[in-house]
């Protein structure tokens, strides 16, 4: 399934690229939404693992927890906006989100976007799966946004 997201956020593209990059702006957005979470700087980036409670549906697949992989990357191109990969690898669950995360100008300030395709392979449930997750998953990234613009008032890069 086909997932488009963009925000505005009133900070440079390289303001919003260094909030996104740091660990510690997204230990705030993920505070209290986790049972476990461990959150890393890579190099041009950030690296998450989280674990939170599976829906009934797919408890007999995965457990009591669904544990997340995330990792984004961004490199900074010629044109001014950072670009690269985010993936997330859904564990135990056969699912996956693979696409491209962009930070770059929007007027005064910056434009980040989020594109890719999330994916659930279980045979005969998979697509169901995917048309129920889908929401909490744009509704997470939405609620990243009201964070990071809370973030950006107190925090400077």
């Amino acid at each position: 399934m086909r997932i488009d997201i963009c925000h505005h956020y009133d900070a440079s593209p390289a303001t919003v690229h260094a909030m996104l990059a740091d660990p510690a702006f997204w230990q705030f957005v993920l505070e209290g939404q986790t049972q476990t979470l461990e959150v890393g700087a890579v190099p041009d980036g950030v690296s998450m693992k989280l674990g939170v409670r599976a829906p009934s549906q797919v408890r007999p697949i995965t457990g009591e927890t669904l544990v997340f992989v995330l990792t984004a990357t961004w490199q900074l191109g010629d044109d001014g906006v950072w670009a690269g990969p985010i993936v997330i690898d859904a564990g135990k669950l056969p699912g996956s989100f693979s696409g491209t995360t962009t930070v770059g100008p929007d007027g005064a300030g910056a434009q980040v976007t989020y594109s890719g395709d999330f994916t659930i392979k279980v045979p005969l449930i998979g697509k169901t799966i995917e048309q129920k997750a889908v929401p909490y998953a744009t509704g997470a990234l939405n609620g990243q946004q009201a964070k990071g613009i809370e973030w950006l008032a107190t925090h400077t890069y």
